[in-house]
C-alpha cells in the first residue's frame, strides 16, 4: 500500500464560491435583488448627505454675506473680510457638494488684481517683504 500525500490545494477565488452559492436554486434571484436594494439604498445615502451639505453651505454663504456687509456699514475692516472669507469658503463647500468647481468672473478676477497691483507696488517701494498667506 502506497501512502496518500496531501496536495495543497490552490488558492481561493472568492468569486467562484459566490457564483457557486448563487447557483443553487432559490439564492441568485434574492441575492440579485438584495444586492441592487442595497446599492439603492446607498445611492439614497449619498445623495441626502449630498443635499444637507449644500444645505449648510448655502447657510454659511448667507450668514458670510451679512456679517461682510455689517461690517461695510460699521466701517469694520476685520468683520467684512471675515464675512467675505465666510461666504468663499461656503461657495467652495457648496459647489463641492454639486461635484463642481466654482468658476469666478472674468470681471471678479480683473477687480481683485486690480485691487492687489497697488498694494504690491506700495509694498515693493517701501522694501516690505512679500509674503503669501501672512497675518497683518
Amino acid at each position: 500500500m502506497i501512502p496518500l500525500q496531501p496536495r495543497p490545494l490552490p488558492p481561493a477565488d472568492p468569486s467562484l464560491h459566490l457564483q457557486a452559492v448563487g447557483a443553487l436554486p432559490g439564492t441568485a434571484e434574492s441575492w440579485t435583488t438584495q444586492g441592487a436594494e442595497l446599492a439603492k439604498e446607498g445611492q439614497d445615502e449619498v445623495e441626502a448627505a449630498r443635499e444637507r451639505q449644500a444645505n449648510e453651505a448655502a447657510a454659511e454663504r448667507v450668514e458670510g454675506k451679512v456679517q461682510s456687509a455689517w461690517g461695510m456699514l460699521t466701517g469694520d475692516q476685520d468683520s467684512l473680510n471675515k464675512g467675505n472669507v465666510k461666504a468663499e469658503t461656503a461657495k467652495w463647500k457648496g459647489a463641492a457638494a454639486e461635484g463642481t468647481v466654482p468658476v469666478p468672473s472674468a470681471e471678479r478676477v480683473k477687480g481683485k488684481v486690480e485691487r492687489c497691483v497697488p498694494v504690491l507696488v506700495s509694498m515693493l517701494q517701501a522694501g516690505s517683504p512679500l509674503r503669501c498667506g501672512a497675518a497683518r
